[in-house]
């Protein structure tokens, strides 16, 4: 994150009516992320290495372009989601892939 402005790595749109949020480049290291809503969130270029998302709202997020090491989703909504197809290392536990009502 050296030398980049907030407007560099943060960013609001609407696409197909929906809002998204856009953040990029940003580390993530030995962190527990707990009860945040992150969703339709696309983290770009973004490093999880160590981190752990517990009984987070990530629906309809995108992290297929970011490295996720050793990072843990636990209980957390992953309806719609994206992950990266190989060179990362993520697992899942007990998290909700389906719309509830």
């Amino acid at each position: 994150m050296t030398g980049a402005t907030l407007s560099e790595m943060y960013e609001n749109s609407l696409e197909n009516g929906e809002a998204r949020t856009k953040l990029q480049g940003l580390s993530f290291n030995r962190s527990v992320l707990r009860d945040i809503r992150l969703s339709c969130v696309d983290f770009v270029h973004c490093e999880f290495t160590e981190v752990v998302f517990f009984n987070c709202d990530l629906r309809g997020s995108d992290f297929s372009e970011s490295i996720l090491n050793g990072v843990t989703f636990k209980e957390c909504a992953i309806y719609g989601c994206e992950f990266p197809d190989s060179n990362s290392r993520f697992l899942f536990e007990n998290c909700i892939e389906t719309i509830t009502r």
